[in-house]
């Protein structure tokens, strides 16, 4: 499923549609937008069947401690802005399996980096 949101579009929107990719068993998932910060709804981060994340131009705000992705094997953070240092470092760790993590910076931000 690929979601590309464009900067009119808010909380209420963009939850059900996470939901409904949750609810759906998806096994790939691509969040692409161009919008003020927003927080994915904690279904998300409990995505049991998820293998394949590709979030580009988002801001997220902070990783759940219960998060937990068990079947991520491929994750690509490409121009995504976190609140912090603990953050970048948080999502990662709640993927047991995770074989391929690509960060990319866009050079026209300021985004925080982290790299495998």
């Amino acid at each position: 499923m690929q979601l590309k949101l464009n900067p009119h579009c808010t909380h209420r929107d963009i939850k059900p549609l996470i939901n409904i990719a949750v609810a759906r068993s998806l096994r790939e998932l691509r969040i692409e937008m161009i919008c003020e910060s927003f927080e994915l709804p904690k279904s998300f981060y409990m995505f049991s069947q998820l293998e394949t994340v590709i979030l580009e131009k988002v801001s997220l705000e902070d990783v759940p401690r219960d998060a937990h992705l068990p079947c991520l094997k491929r994750l690509h953070l490409l121009s995504v802005k976190f609140t912090g240092d603990e953050s970048v470092k948080k999502l990662p760790s709640k993927c047991p399996i995770l074989e391929e993590l690509v960060v990319k910076r866009s050079s026209l931000t300021n985004y925080l980096t982290f790299s495998n």
